[in-house]
């Protein structure tokens, strides 16, 4: 899992240098999901109190290499330490272009959690591009968690995007 997360991150900053040289064929994106719809309900994967964080590259309008990062520092008062809790999730979309300004994604993620918990996704969603440089997109999903227990989940989100 860390040999993953280190070739995503060198992929990331790779794609972020050659997109500058390479007339915005791979451009990196920095979203947040200012709606999680999952957040008033007891979340088995992402912790409530923290938004996920979305990392992208997307290659020629056509697929999206994404990282979703989630983390939440809890205090608790019975003693001075805190628990720091978080995840991490690695998706692909493929994304076709229905309308000049609309774009439909889909693909699958899978991820882990502090808790030991690994995630499976597979979701879809439409992207509107309201600007050249920034979407906003809904998503819906179902979700399998592998801990002691298998859960089954959907999920969904409203996500805000800025491509550089």
């Amino acid at each position: 899992m860390k040999k993953t997360i280190l070739f995503f991150f060198f992929c990331l900053a790779f794609g972020f240098t050659h997109a500058q040289e390479s007339e915005r064929s791979i451009k990196f994106s920095l979203g947040a999901s200012f709606f999680n719809l999952n957040e008033s309900f007891d979340d088995l994967f992402f912790y409530n109190n923290s938004s996920p964080i979305y990392l992208g590259l997307k290659i020629k309008d056509k697929y999206r290499i994404e990282s979703i990062v989630n983390a939440s520092i809890i205090e608790k008062n019975e003693t001075p330490d805190s628990v720091t809790r978080g995840s991490l999730t690695l998706g692909f979309d493929f994304i076709q272009s229905l309308f000049d300004k609309f774009h439909l994604y889909y693909g699958p993620r899978i991820g882990y959690n502090t808790n030991a918990t690994i995630l499976t996704n597979a979701h879809i969603a439409g992207e509107y591009y309201f600007h050249k440089r920034w979407s906003v997109s809904a998503e819906i999903g179902c979700n399998y968690l592998l801990d002691n227990q298998n859960y089954f989940q959907t999920n969904s989100n409203l996500i805000v995007r800025f491509y550089l």
